[in-house]
């Protein structure tokens, strides 16, 4: 049943329909009206999709109209690329999140992936992946430095897609237990990941940044913070956000909540508390909470900076212990399965035996012992590598970092 589907499209359409009409009062002239009250019309169409049942003929239908909207919107919205329309900006922004989340929604239930997550998870990291590699190969034909800065990429792209598949069949062992959250994660983290990565790719193609990547600037990869265009930095701003705090902040909660910290569990938990603090920290100290995500209108005047900020000539290194964060992280996250993986056939081969001697519950009961050691010291020794090169950067140069 494609009831989410369903509901998705529901309130696409009706905030669609009241956003768009509600533009109408800031703008003048025919053209831009009647574009503007043509978009809302079709939004209103998505509600009586949603309530018109699960027809395959009405779905095809619902997708097709998405792609109209957006392709009419971007052609009207070139003629005014240069004269920074924002209401014009903020429809493309609107329409292009709301088009990718029900395409997305679509073949997500289609593909049946809440039954099987971590198929889902793997499928939706391959195509990220092969999309990475192609792009990366074609990276000389539009960037100004293509191999520094589209290389840099397609390393975040590899570690953000094994991320995703790591923290998914994580939620595989909680749906038993708490269903509506491991449906969030299994939907949410895929898209997530193809959403903010295709964003960064427009952004390194049109050879323009991010206030979330200011050592690109710093280093000379990309020309300025903002692009000709605040629908672009818009859109790019949110997915950052949705990534860095929302995505890593739910899995935590999720994992706190219904995963036991002992074992395999405290293992996986401190891989996902490792990577949530590093993306945290990176806020704090680099890019601020809130950086001023577009260049003219009612956005630019919000702005929260970095609390505790380093110097230009720092950022590099920042980056480098977040990468080794994430690194340190997720292979905590692939320790912690992979121990859940050998308990669960070592308590399978206890039970095809007749008999366990006293001897073997002892031997079985100091092995467990030493492997929660061995745990408590890996887990030591990862929050010593992610709290001392910070303390370095911030007190003085460190050449290890």
């Amino acid at each position: 049943e494609n009831i989410q589907t369903q509901r998705l499209l529901s309130v696409i359409g009706y905030f669609g329909f009241v956003y768009f009409l509600a533009l109408l009062i800031y703008h003048e002239g025919a053209m831009k009206a009647f574009t503007i009250t043509i978009t809302a019309g079709y939004y209103l169409f998505f509600e009586w999709c949603a309530k018109s049942g699960e027809d395959v003929q009405v779905v095809v239908f619902s997708l097709l109209v998405q792609f109209f909207i957006l392709t009419n919107l971007l052609i009207d919205w070139s003629s005014y690329v240069f004269s920074h329309d924002i209401g014009m900006d903020y429809m493309i922004a609107y329409a292009s999140i709301a088009s990718l989340m029900h395409f997305y929604s679509v073949a997500w239930e289609f593909f049946g992936a809440m039954q099987n997550c971590g198929v889902w998870a793997l499928q939706c990291a391959l195509v990220n992946v092969l999309v990475s590699i192609a792009w990366v190969m074609a990276s000389p034909f539009f960037a100004e430095n293509p191999q520094k800065i589209a290389l840099t990429q397609h390393r975040f792209d590899l570690m953000l897609s094994l991320f995703v598949v790591l923290v998914v069949f994580l939620m595989d062992k909680v749906k038993s237990t708490d269903k509506l959250a491991a449906e969030f994660i299994t939907w949410f983290l895929p898209f997530e990941l193809l959403w903010y990565s295709s964003q960064v790719k427009i952004m390194i193609n049109y050879n323009f940044g991010s206030p979330y990547h200011p050592s690109w600037v710093a280093r000379g990869l990309v020309k300025d913070y903002y692009s000709f265009n605040d629908a672009a930095d818009l859109t790019y701003g949110i997915a950052t956000v949705l990534m860095t705090v929302i995505a890593t902040f739910s899995g935590v909660i999720v994992v706190i909540k219904n995963i036991h910290f002992k074992g395999w569990g405290q293992l996986s938990a401190n891989g996902i508390l490792l990577i949530t603090f590093s993306a945290l920290y990176m806020l704090a100290a680099v890019t601020g909470p809130f950086p001023k995500m577009v260049s003219t209108g009612f956005m630019s005047l919000i702005e929260v900076k970095p609390f505790i900020p380093l110097q230009p000539s720092q950022l590099e290194h920042a980056i480098n212990t977040h990468v080794r964060d994430l690194l340190l992280g997720m292979m905590c996250l692939m320790g912690g399965l992979g121990l859940d993986m050998y308990t669960r056939i070592l308590k399978e081969k206890t039970k095809s035996t007749e008999e366990v001697t006293e001897e073997e519950k002892k031997k079985a009961k100091e092995e467990i012992e030493l492997r929660n050691q061995a745990i408590f010291a890996v887990i030591s020794v990862t929050w010593i590598l992610f709290f001392a090169p910070k303390f370095y950067l911030h007190l003085g140069d460190f050449p290890l970092v």
